[in-house]
């Protein structure tokens, strides 16, 4: 019985992973930060990870006391993904909504996520051209 019941939950286990996995383009981990006058002090901040799909920019963190911080966004609600430097290290992501709003994540390989994010923020909006060639 007990054979079975561990068969049964990693075959469920290995179905669910593999259905999110072929809509995930690059995920890693990050933490979102919170320090915007003061730049060495950080209070508060929420460790996650952040998922890159082929539509949208997902940030869910790891502790369910955090789980306020989750955010998700589409490429088409993006205004600006670009680096941005701390006190000391440069390694903070800025990003920029269209409404205004602004997150600043910091990570080790914030390059290639930019890279990414603005890949798929061109192709969407190329997408968008071929839907509507008169605007």
């Amino acid at each position: 019985m007990k054979y079975t019941l561990y068969v049964f939950l990693t075959f469920s286990y290995v179905c669910e992973a593999s259905r999110h996995r072929d809509t995930v383009i690059y995920q890693q981990k990050v933490t979102l930060d919170y320090t915007q006058l003061i730049d060495f002090v950080s209070f508060r901040n929420s460790v996650g990870t952040l998922f890159l799909t082929q539509d949208s920019l997902i940030f869910r963190t790891h502790k369910k006391k955090h789980i306020d911080d989750d955010f998700a966004f589409a490429y088409a609600e993006l205004a600006l993904v670009d680096t941005d430097n701390s006190l000391l290290f440069p390694n903070r992501i800025k990003i920029i909504l269209l409404n205004g709003e602004r997150y600043r994540l910091y990570t080790y390989k914030r390059r290639k996520i930019i890279s990414i994010v603005q890949n798929q923020m061109i192709n969407f909006n190329r997408k968008k051209l071929r839907i509507n060639p008169d605007k």
